[in-house]
Order: C-alpha cells, then structure tokens, then sequence
C-alpha cells in the first residue's frame, strides 16, 4: 500500500468512526415517564408540551432524550415553555424547553418499583386569559407510580410544609381529572397573597422583557405527607400489583381476575374517570364480578389487601 492509499484509508476509518459515535451519542432514547400536555388560552390559541423524567436524564440539555431547548422570544399572544426546577431561579433567565426531561429524584426504585419523577415548572404567556390545560389522565393511572401526579399553581408547597386537607392555592390531580384551569395574571395572584407564585423573566415579541407567572408539576405516588391527591391511597403490599391481570378486557358482564397474590385482595373498589368511588365488592379468589349494569365506558380497579391497604388492580373498558 503507498503512502496516498495509506492516508486515504485512515481518513475513511475517521469519518465512519464520527458518524458511528455521533449517530450512538445522539440516538433517541425511551423515557420511563413522559406525558404531552395540552393549553388553549380564551381565545382559543393553542400549545403544547412534553414532560418527562429518566434516571439517565441529567440537569443539563439531553438530546438523546428527545429535549427540546427553545430561548427564543415568546410568542405575543400565547406560549408555553417549561424550566427544570433543579436549574429555575426567578431572578435569572433560565433554559426554555417545548421537550423537557428532567432527572429523577432518588436514584433507585422505592418499595414499589417506582421512581419519583423531577417534575416541571410550566410558564405561560397568555395575553387572553385563564388558561386551559388537559392532558392524558389514563397516563397516570396506568400504574401505582404516578397517581400522586398534581398540577398546581404556586410553590407554597414545596416551601412550607402543608397537609393533603390544607393544600394552597388551585390544584388539580392528574390522576382525578383530565383538565384544569389557570388564570396567571397579578390579579388572581394578588387575591390569594400567602402563595409563593412561579415567575421568571423572559422576552416577549416585540415587548422586550417581561415576567411571566407559572405552574408546578410535580409526579409521584401520593407517598409523602404534602401530597394533595391522597384519594388514592398509598399502600406498602402491591408487589402483587404488576402480575394481576383483568380478564375479559374490554368486557360485557363479567370480569375475573387472575395472577399471584389475587388471594390476597379482600374488597375490590371501583372508580371512574374523575376518581370517584361507586361501588365495593366483597372478593374470592377464583370468582368473577358482575359488572353487567355498568354504563358503556372505562373504570378503574383497586384491591383492598390484608393489611387494608389499598393497591391499584387497572384499567377495564365495559362495552
């Protein structure tokens, strides 16, 4: 081989080299919890977000994770971006996010398999107010790990220690409800002065600087003291949980339930949609429920065990 052969042949090694480490480092990666979450200011303008959280994820910007950073000015009528709480500080512009995966909070599963999510700080522009936001409820009802998910307007909270009953401000549990409503002016503020209020600094079209108020996002499984979505209730037996198994899913009469630990359920509990309670049943391994005279639509199932903790059994659609 002569020297231009040589030379050729390492220059192609290096360039495949780069593209095969760019294409690895760059590869999108799957995120143990992500949820889309949808605005409509009054007069019907319309935005999104993506929020998620990984224990790989870092405090800084991951592409991998499908982030996406957006500092670019606000738009004059509406928009909604998001700020990692780890990096927020209402006295400094922090990075802008349309796509936000933040870092968990503890670094391994708790009792439950679970890992606590590291949440968001959302901050909306809305010229024509209140706000409306909705987002996936089923996402959060899918699994014990999120149910204590909650979408509030202020960070009291995370201040002062509160209880579930005494919880601050305007707060809707994403597991409860599918939709909530904000209005972010200093006025609605102003009525309620003992909130600590999200705010940042940040550029509006045309405008220049301006503050603009936000909204808290915290995701977890209603484990601490502070949590307002105490409906549902937190339970240290569901190992079980993830084998049960809800059989014929959808149904039309009957449901029966099948997996490791079904001997250990005493009562099941139905829900619907909004977290409300409508029915107990007394439970016998081995024997199906009647669910005949149910509406058309979809429940949720939890299982009152021997300790009489309460554990989430799924989600079954009556036909």
């Amino acid at each position: 081989m002569n020297i231009q052969k040589f030379f050729l042949t390492v220059i192609v090694v290096t360039l495949v080299i780069t593209v095969i480490t760019a294409t690895t480092a760059y590869c999108q990666q799957n995120t143990r919890f992500q949820v889309a979450l949808y605005f409509e200011d009054a007069a019907g303008n319309n935005d999104s977000l993506l929020i998620g959280f990984d224990a790989n994820a870092s405090n800084g910007f991951d592409p991998e994770f499908g982030e996406i950073m957006d500092d670019s000015p606000m738009n004059a009528i509406f928009d909604v971006r998001a700020v990692d709480p780890d990096n927020y500080s209402p006295f400094s512009q922090e990075p802008l996010y349309q796509s936000l995966v933040t870092q968990s909070t503890n670094g391994a599963p708790d009792a439950n398999h679970c890992l606590t999510g590291g949440g968001a700080y959302i901050f909306i522009h809305a010229v024509h107010q209140p706000v409306r936001v909705w987002w996936d409820q089923s996402r959060f009802l899918d699994t014990i790990c999120y149910r204590g998910a909650f979408l509030t307007n202020q960070i009291t909270w995370e201040l002062t220690e509160v209880s579930a009953d005494d919880f601050p401000g305007i707060t809707y549990c994403m597991a409860e409800t599918p939709e909530g409503v904000f209005e972010l002016t200093t006025e609605a503020f102003n009525e309620d002065p003992a909130l600590t209020r999200l705010q940042i600094e940040h550029e509006i079209e045309g405008q220049g600087v301006q503050p603009i108020y936000g909204l808290s996002m915290a995701v977890g499984t209603a484990a601490f003291q502070q949590d307002p979505c105490y409906w549902v209730t937190e339970t240290s037996d569901v190992s079980f949980v993830s084998s049960v198994r809800l059989y014929p899913n959808p149904c039309r009469d009957f449901l029966t339930l099948h997996g490791q630990g079904v001997e250990k359920i005493n009562r099941v509990l139905l829900f619907n949609n909004t977290g409300q309670q409508l029915e107990a049943h007394a439970f016998e391994a081995n024997r199906y429920l009647d669910f005949s005279h149910l509406p058309g639509g979809s429940y949720h199932l939890f299982g009152e065990v021997d300790n009489k903790a309460i554990a989430y059994l799924g989600l079954f659609v009556k036909i």
